[in-house]
């Protein structure tokens, strides 16, 4: 006499149940790992316009350079040299010092130019609050700007290929400051894990996605240092010539 079974035993259930939940986490994982390929995607090509914008700028400017636009420890939204006001004309966007930008302030998830996708909710809302504060998604090396020379001449850069211009930074300072630099690119912590990344902008239009052991001053061995002075790195430096202070 035969028997007819009726739905599943209870370790039928169990390794359907462990199948799913495997594919649903490795499902997970792909959709992570494509969203954070687009938001690179995203953020490379955002640099790359503001180096064709610095390009652009540099043969109405006499080849010199923008400022970084901080006055000691603050924004000044209004100074015409810096490059978040010298720069967006050239990209068809409204400078800073305009009335408009107030208005015009990019919202959480939308595209533009000024904003890294990669920045979280919470960090991009804690500073995306003019006229109080800006998000600052990019920043330009302060090694180009200083109190003694505020538009330092592109013909005094001694290595294009190896003087940063820009990078992701993602706080309310438009001046580059590399240890406290945001790697959004990576499992670690984006202010100190060695291994997480971040996308920068030379002189000469190159991006590229550097890690914190060799941006942050303070995982690099000395004599190999991006802020040394006296010896400037031949692969990676935010020091433009030597003897070059920032300020």
């Amino acid at each position: 006499m035969k028997t007819t079974r009726n739905g599943f035993t209870l370790v039928e259930l169990l390794v359907v149940i462990t199948i799913v939940g495997v594919l649903a986490a490795l499902v997970a994982a792909g959709l992570s790992k494509a969203k954070m390929r687009g938001y690179q995607t995203a953020s490379v090509n955002n640099l790359r316009q503001w180096g064709i914008a610095l390009t652009a700028s540099l043969s109405d400017y006499d080849n010199r350079l923008p400022s970084t636009g901080m006055t000691g420890d603050a924004v000044d939204i209004m100074d015409q040299d810096a490059w978040f006001n010298r720069l967006p004309g050239y990209m068809q966007e409204v400078p800073l010092s305009n009335p408009l930008a107030i208005s015009l302030t990019p919202k959480y998830g939308q595209k533009s130019v000024w904003v890294n996708p990669a920045i979280p909710y919470d960090e991009f809302v804690r500073y995306s609050n003019p006229p109080v504060n800006r998000l600052f998604s990019y920043a330009m090396n302060g090694w180009l700007s200083t109190t003694a020379e505020p538009t330092m001449s592109k013909l005094r850069i001694e290595s294009m290929t190896s003087t940063v211009f820009m990078g992701e930074q993602g706080d309310d300072k438009s001046e580059l400051h590399p240890e406290s630099l945001r790697a959004y690119i990576g499992p670690g912590d984006v202010v100190s894990s060695r291994e997480n990344a971040a996308h920068f902008l030379f002189c000469d239009g190159r991006v590229e996605l550097i890690k914190r052991e060799t941006f942050d001053p303070r995982f690099v061995a000395s004599g190999h240092s991006p802020i040394d002075t006296a010896l400037l790195n031949p692969g990676f430096s935010y020091v433009p010539v030597v003897g070059a202070v920032a300020e």
